[in-house]
């Protein structure tokens, strides 16, 4: 690290301007952090063992089971065969978040998964979505299905 940065960084920590290291990138013995990328197992195929994982963008919440979805909040959520479903939100009211949830809805869907949108007061309907719409408060993505015939 150049001597720079860490004498710019001393001079904010010593002002009392810089509250935590993690403002610039460095942890407390002024070494780079490069924080790991947030993912999540997606699966390709369902009922297989084909899956991948996709990187999650800033803005985007993963909610854990029994989280709530915060009032201003949609929701994407994508199901796996094995582990249920992944819930994730993002403020409708934040143009950064709505931007990191079209990027994610892109990814989907180039991973080959399906999105259905979720009707009024969480009815199920069978209209995929061909775009992302920052509209839809609820959005379903399922992974490929074959299907056998005879």
């Amino acid at each position: 690290m150049s001597d720079t940065k860490v004498k710019y960084h001393d001079a904010l920590e010593a002002q009392g301007e810089l509250q935590d290291h993690d403002a610039l990138g460095l942890d407390s013995s002024h070494q780079w952090v490069v924080p790991e990328p947030r993912t999540i197992d997606i699966s390709l195929l369902m009922g297989s063992n084909l899956a991948t994982k996709i990187e999650i963008p800033d803005g985007i919440q993963i909610l854990e089971d029994g989280d709530l979805k915060p009032k201003s909040h949609h929701i994407f959520r994508i199901l796996h065969p094995l582990k249920g479903d992944e819930r994730l939100t993002w403020d409708s009211t934040n143009f950064a978040d709505i931007k990191g949830a079209k990027k994610l809805f892109v990814d989907l869907v180039e991973k080959g998964l399906t999105p259905y949108r979720v009707g009024v007061n969480g009815k199920a309907t069978s209209e995929v979505m061909d775009e992302f719409d920052p509209t839809a408060e609820e959005v379903i993505f399922l992974s490929l299905q074959l299907v056998a015939g005879g």
